[in-house]
């Protein structure tokens, strides 16, 4: 039978929890942003005459976005990796040249990556 949520009692007041909020999500892999409006955006050149708007138009070191295969999830030890400046290298917060941020965990048999809100 179809679950039916009756409500026993009205909360009129806020209510507050002693646990903290935890948020997971779904991973994908990613991929080539090939024929994709993305692909256009990544592909347009930095305008060196826009100085006063670097952040939106200075030379990029990275990507800007990525695009994801929703055909196939992401299933590794940690989140995706941010590599790290040179001199944090080998320290305890990037180990392997990259950021760790949140390991896997399995939520029902899928795994998740799960962050706790403070």
């Amino acid at each position: 039978p179809e679950f039916v949520y009756e409500r026993k009692n009205e909360f009129t007041k806020p209510q507050t929890t002693v646990l903290p909020v935890v948020v997971h999500q779904l991973r994908m892999k990613t991929k080539p942003c090939d024929n994709t409006f993305a692909a256009t955006l990544l592909n347009v050149p930095s305008n060196p005459v826009l100085s006063q708007t670097p952040t939106l138009d200075g030379k990029r070191t990275s990507e800007l976005m990525k695009c994801i295969d929703p055909s196939s999830q992401y299933d590794e030890e940690w989140d995706d990796k941010v590599p790290c400046p040179p001199s944090m290298n080998g320290t305890s917060f990037c180990p392997e040249g990259y950021f760790r941020h949140t390991k896997k965990v399995y939520f029902h048999g899928a795994p998740v990556y799960a962050k706790v809100i403070r």
